[in-house]
């Protein structure tokens, strides 16, 4: 994934909690054999980083890497989200939802 990334210069690099706490346990230092200073943001989802793998990114990637880290319920949340703007538009025009 490291070398695919530098050979691609990927600036966007999307990965689970899990292949970087892998990482870690490995102690696998991809910033060491690879040019990794394209990539500008680093999204995870599945489960929430770890403090130990939030370090491991900005110790092995970058300190200028963005971290982006989202669980399975802020994607429900979103979808709810937008049902309920449909809702508002399609079956209820009368309901008002603010945001603030």
């Amino acid at each position: 994934m490291w070398e695919l990334s530098e050979n691609l210069e990927v600036t966007y690099f999307g990965i689970s909690a899990s292949f970087i706490q892998s990482c870690i346990n490995e102690k696998i230092h991809p910033g060491e054999k690879f040019d990794l200073s394209k990539i500008k943001s680093i999204g995870s989802t599945g489960s929430p980083l770890s403090v130990d793998c939030f370090d491991w990114i900005s110790t092995e990637i970058g300190e200028h890497v963005l971290i982006n880290s989202c669980s399975g319920v802020l994607i429900y949340v979103l979808l709810l989200l937008v049902l309920l703007q449909l809702f508002r538009y399609i079956w209820v025009p009368s309901i008002k939802i603010t945001w603030s």
